[in-house]
């Protein structure tokens, strides 16, 4: 049997149940074969349109049952398929196939009652679990059954201030809590949300600043360690050592142990050396000084390096360009490097969101539908700062964006040009940063390495030559 015959069997199966005769049945899968389609989607719809012809009861009946959708555990929309119910409890269970078939066939059928479009999976395991109790299966009903935690008892734990570590159940948490409306953007990988696990009990990303008063240069790291330890935010708290505090850990006599102590810092933080300090603490710095300790660091660490021109460049010694290395450019910003390809000049992101403009491609109005996408991810954050679980500090809504170079090219404008038109759309508060890799990932529905999003070069005149030519995240790998 063919793949287009199986997919009109599963389909004749399917009219049956939704009430058609014999005879439409056959008539329908003659039709269906003289059709120019091959997927199950285009068939089922061509389905619909023949069906209305021969039995529009029986049409009705079929397109409820076409147009119900399954969230699934990867948090994406598909069409929903009783034979993934039997395929589920003949991997996890000892079921026969028999009882199998017939819990989908009535789970099926209690779904189809309630008219619900879009059905979570959680909510068909429980009817599952449900029919196993009636089939008198308790053993494998156990078997089956989701380990976790009742709503309101997390509610509860979270409300009394304790800290729950298990994301996925902070996951499902965070999805029972918002509006179902709001999310269904994001299910249609029309949006990211980032960290949706952690979206009402932390930040996405923070810089933390370094108070340079400490008397010794241990006594600093261990300080920065503590502050690190009492932020909780999705991506590592962010611990940048520009030239001033390098130059403040060159000048006390426990230099050394202090850059023994990072290697406990980076378990907690991520941080960087910035070949460059704010211009306003620039009298303050002995350069030969700071760059030395600096140097001493980057020997020991294989942090990621910011500049702010290619002349900075020449203060790192030889032997740490002869390794890998990120550079970020901050010729037009101070940047803060997070990890995760992520990057801001803002020191606390409370929130990113990202949209995938690749997907608005086909459609009639993209700004019109941006516009709708965009007040979406406020209406998300305005719900996050009324329902938060934690104190919100005031920070920014970072707003990212993929694909857009290919809307760019099909609205017949530069890239540059769309890019500021989609900035003056941005709603208050919100500010465009970085895509981080996890974006890129749901979106292009692949692994995202990090070098999609970087510029590599390989040597240090091809470095200096990125970074004059506004690169941002550079990777330079020396040959």
């Amino acid at each position: 049997m063919s793949a287009l015959d199986s997919r009109i069997e599963k389909i004749a199966r399917e009219c049956e149940e939704a009430g058609a005769s014999k005879w439409v049945v056959a008539k329908l899968v003659k039709e269906l074969h003289s059709v120019e389609a091959e997927s199950i989607e285009e068939l089922r719809r061509k389905t619909i349109e023949i069906l209305r012809k021969l039995d529009p009861k029986a049409a009705t009946a079929y397109e409820s049952f076409y147009r119900m959708r399954v969230l699934n555990s990867r948090l994406r929309i598909e069409q929903f398929d009783k034979g993934s119910i039997i395929n589920s409890l003949l991997k996890e269970t000892k079921i026969s196939r028999n009882i199998a078939e017939q819990i989908s066939y009535d789970v099926e059928n209690r779904l189809k009652d309630t008219g619900i479009e879009i059905v979570q999976a959680s909510m068909i395991r429980e009817l599952v679990n449900a029919k196993l109790i009636e089939f008198g299966k308790p053993q494998i009903r156990n078997a089956y059954a989701r380990v976790g935690m009742p709503v309101f008892d997390v509610k509860q734990k979270l409300l009394n201030g304790e800290e729950i570590t298990n994301e996925q159940l902070l996951l499902e948490f965070t999805i029972s809590q918002l509006p179902f409306e709001l999310l269904l953007p994001y299910f249609k990988n029309e949006i990211f949300v980032a960290d949706l696990a952690g979206f009402l009990v932390r930040d996405y990303a923070e810089v933390i600043t370094i108070d340079t008063n400490s008397n010794s240069a241990k006594e600093l790291v261990v300080e920065l360690i503590k502050k690190a330890l009492s932020r909780k935010t999705f991506l590592k708290t962010t611990l940048p050592i520009n030239l001033l505090i390098a130059q403040h850990m060159y000048s006390r006599n426990d230099a050394a142990d202090a850059i023994k102590l990072i290697d406990i810092l980076l378990n907690f933080a991520s941080t960087s050396i910035a070949f460059y300090t704010p211009q306003i603490f620039e009298r303050r710095i002995n350069r030969q000084a700071a760059n030395k300790i600096a140097n001493k660091i980057l020997a020991e660490y294989n942090l990621p390096i910011l500049v702010d021109n290619a002349f900075k460049l020449k203060l790192i010694e030889k032997k740490n360009l002869s390794t890998e290395r990120i550079f970020l450019n901050c010729a037009d910003y101070d940047y803060n490097l997070f990890g995760n390809g992520f990057y801001s000049h803002k020191n606390l992101i409370t929130s990113l969101f990202a949209l995938n403009l690749a997907k608005l491609v086909s459609e009639q109005s993209p700004i019109k539908k941006i516009k709708e996408l965009l007040k979406n991810c406020e209406k998300l954050f305005r719900f996050k700062q009324k329902n938060a679980y934690y104190k919100l500090k005031k920070g920014c809504v970072g707003i990212a964006f993929y694909g857009i170079d290919k809307l760019a090219e099909e609205m017949q404008t530069t890239k540059k040009g769309l890019f500021s038109k989609l900035k003056r759309l941005l709603p208050n508060g919100f500010i465009c940063v970085a895509l981080p890799m996890d974006a890129a990932k749901r979106f292009s529905n692949r692994d995202a390495k990090l070098q999609n999003i970087l510029h590599e070069v390989d040597s240090v005149e091809k470095l200096a030559e990125a970074i004059n030519n506004k690169h941002e995240l550079i990777r330079y790998i020396p040959r």
